[in-house]
């Protein structure tokens, strides 16, 4: 346990070490640039700034052009820094910014060894590779502001943030009402459906207890026979009012017989006496 905490310790002391040397060395570079007394001033302006908002964007865009000014150094140095380590160091990536200290380290330590001051450095070299750094400057400025938001722009997302989380329980309350519309809307359309089913099932009772007493009322009316079952009709008719007619013809011819021995008997017995 103590070794690791002695071993720990020399690493900080190593990185503090590399720290206070690299922005000794990396101020003094900029210094002949002409670049501290730009720091210095956004850091008064930033000091002397009463407006929080102000000076949010301010410490935000000061980022941006601290950024953009230090690239072409870090590329005179041959240090490796493009618009990704510039986010990663801005954005706090862990490692990030104790990477490019350290490569700076190494970078300016050369530097010094072979005693090459900025103007050496710059005449030492080609123009064609100037130029192409130069180029190389402008493309890495316009990506980084594309990367990089503007503070205008953070602020603008938050206040949409803060609408969105306000206006949500706004949202939620309009959505209930409006499914709470919905579902009266469709209980009343079953009652409707309901009721008018009823009613329709009412008139059709109606309706055939109706034709069931017309039904009733009406007087069944035979049909007409066919022809050939009236003829047999007038001719069993017929048959019958012809056999009366014999039995009647011969009733009254007994009734004749009769009527003549009974007159011949009492003749007979007047004769005798």
């Amino acid at each position: 346990m103590t070794d690791s905490l002695g071993l720990l310790t020399r690493k900080g002391r190593f990185l503090l070490h590399v720290l206070i040397h690299s922005y000794m060395r990396f101020f003094a570079l900029i210094a002949d640039e002409g670049l501290l007394p730009l720091c210095n001033k956004a850091s008064e302006l930033a000091k002397s700034e009463p407006d929080r908002s102000t000076r949010k964007k301010r410490v935000a865009n000061a980022k941006l052009n601290n950024f953009t000014r230090l690239e072409p150094t870090l590329r005179l140095l041959g240090v490796q820094f493009n618009e990704n380590v510039a986010q990663d160091i801005m954005t706090g990536q862990h490692g990030a910014a104790t990477k490019l200290l350290y490569e700076l380290y190494v970078a300016l330590g050369k530097k010094q060894k072979a005693k090459l001051t900025r103007v050496a450095m710059e005449a030492m070299r080609p123009a064609a590779t100037t130029k192409l750094k130069s180029i190389e400057t402008v493309l890495y400025r316009e990506r980084l502001k594309n990367l990089v938001p503007r503070q205008t722009d953070l602020q603008l997302q938050q206040i949409s943030d803060h609408f969105e989380i306000k206006s949500k329980p706004v949202a939620d309350k309009i959505a209930r009402i409006h499914i709470a519309e919905q579902q009266k809307f469709q209980k009343i359309q079953e009652e409707q459906i309901a009721q008018d089913t009823e009613k329709h099932n009412i008139g059709r009772r109606r309706q055939n207890e109706i034709m069931a007493k017309i039904q009733a009322a009406v007087i069944q009316v035979p049909k007409p026979p066919r022809k050939h079952i009236v003829k047999a009709i007038e001719a069993k008719a017929f048959l019958k009012k012809k056999r009366e007619a014999e039995d009647t013809y011969k009733e009254i011819k007994k009734f004749e017989n009769s009527m003549a021995g009974n007159a011949f008997a009492v003749r007979s017995q007047v004769t005798d006496r």
